[in-house]
């Protein structure tokens, strides 16, 4: 009998993952598919597909344990149309079905006859999606330089603080020994103090 893969891409979000979770448990519930095999991954980009728990998923459809594969939306699975498309005729020829939980119209099994044309049309819908949320992040770091905000992380040592590490190591200590002073790595000390 062939297995149902369930595939959880999930942010760090634990509402995001408790609403996701739930959501799939139910459904396979009410379809009555089973046994079920998840895969997950949790806070990697849907851009790539370089991830574990989808990998180990494609090697399960791959070697033909699975006959069903289910995620929650499309771009749980991936924002490129292209990948999307291909994984998905992919599967096809195999025979699978495929559902999405959170959007029933993707929903195709080996008989719908519209299948294809679903699919090139919400994997492109996932793609230009990324491609909004990309451009205004990007114009927003672009506005926010424009204002003169720092972008990146807050640095870790003051001026104040570079001063006395310039002080210290002049007077002879270690840069170990001050960076456990201001409770920061060596190499944080070594860059402030040599950098100047």
């Amino acid at each position: 009998m062939s297995k149902v893969a369930v595939y959880k891409r999930v942010s760090t979000d634990k509402q995001d993952l408790s609403m996701q979770n739930h959501a799939v448990d139910v459904w396979l519930k009410e379809k009555g598919l089973g046994p079920v095999i998840e895969f997950s991954d949790e806070g990697i980009s849907g851009k790539t597909t370089n991830r574990p728990g989808l990998q180990a998923m494609l090697a399960a459809v791959e070697s033909g344990e699975i006959g069903t594969v289910v995620v929650y939306r499309l771009d749980r699975l991936t924002r490129n149309a292209v990948i999307a498309m291909q994984m998905i005729l992919d599967w096809m020829q195999r025979g699978l079905d495929f559902f999405a939980v959170d959007q029933p119209a993707l929903n195709a099994t080996k008989d719908d006859p519209f299948r294809l044309t679903k699919y090139a049309m919400f994997s492109e819908l996932a793609q230009i999606e990324r491609e909004v949320t990309v451009s205004r992040v990007k114009a927003g770091l672009a506005a926010a330089k424009a204002r003169g905000q720092r972008l990146g992380a807050a640095p870790k040592l003051t001026i104040k603080h570079i001063e006395i590490a310039r002080s210290r190591i002049a007077a002879g200590r270690t840069y170990r020994d001050v960076a456990m002073e201001l409770g920061v790595a060596p190499s944080t000390i070594y860059r402030a103090v040599r950098g100047a």
